[in-house]
């Protein structure tokens, strides 16, 4: 009871100390659809289900510029297949196309 009469008494004393929340830029408009176009493209491309390489949070943080290490689709194989045409898509470096009901990625 001791520990716990301490904790209530002073919890800034014995909360554990987080990591500053950084601050997100704002989402520019439609680049989280734009990633799911991309992601639906290289997904099926791979064959593998657009969940694996990526989820909707995933989605939301690489929108708003993002690179933190949490985000599962900026890591190892995900990232190969998907973070960097993300990243390039969101700085300008490949385009989106659809041709023939296909998309198609353009280096730029």
């Amino acid at each position: 009871m001791d520990a716990v009469y301490a904790a209530t008494s002073d919890p800034a004393a014995h909360a554990p100390k987080l990591p500053k929340r950084q601050h997100n830029p704002e989402m520019p408009a439609g680049a989280p659809e734009m990633l799911k176009v991309l992601l639906k493209a290289v997904s099926d491309e791979a064959n593998v289900v657009p969940r694996l390489i990526a989820n909707a949070a995933d989605i939301e943080k690489l929108a708003r510029g993002e690179t933190s290490d949490d985000i599962a689709a900026l890591t190892g194989w995900r990232y190969e297949l998907f973070g960097r045409k993300a990243q390039s898509l969101l700085s300008g470096k490949l385009a989106l196309s659809f041709e023939d009901g296909h998309v198609r990625l353009f280096e730029l």
